[in-house]
């Protein structure tokens, strides 16, 4: 399945805002969430972890930094990988259908995926670091 894309930009908030807006409508919901991280090497999992309550919607995670951890434990399609490389949107669907597969340890249906990737460049240009971090967020189905 094609990653359907919507790009926001937020920088006025904190992270933990952002975890909370993620965790307190899955906790009120009783649905969870499972995690895979490649760019953001378990920044995200941290924030998630730190919300009061998350224990009751976040069900854990994978950090796949390299690309082999990627097929290996999250399943994603290596021709994928050599066609597209990690960092795209497709990719972070595929990690976040892998975090949600191996987060339903008990059968639920009740398990959102959400995927990470991208790429820090040291690169400057103008001045500025090029970056580019995708999320894939999965709903239930």
């Amino acid at each position: 399945m094609a990653a359907e894309y919507t790009f926001t930009e937020r920088n006025t908030e904190c992270l933990l805002d952002i975890a909370t807006e993620i965790i307190q409508p899955l906790t009120d919901a009783s649905q969870t969430i499972g995690v895979a991280e490649s760019l953001t090497g378990g920044g995200l999992m941290a924030a998630l972890t730190n919300v009061p309550g998350a224990s009751a919607a976040f069900r854990g995670g994978v950090v796949s930094y390299a690309t082999p951890l990627k097929e290996h434990l999250l399943k994603v399609d290596g021709d994928l990988i050599k066609r597209e490389g990690v960092i795209y949107g497709d990719m972070a669907w595929q990690m976040a259908e892998g975090a949600r597969q191996i987060s339903m340890v008990d059968g639920s249906a009740k398990t959102w995926g959400l995927g990470t990737t991208g790429v820090e460049a040291r690169q400057h240009r103008m001045g500025h670091r090029l970056e580019r971090c995708t999320l894939a967020l999965l709903p239930l189905r």
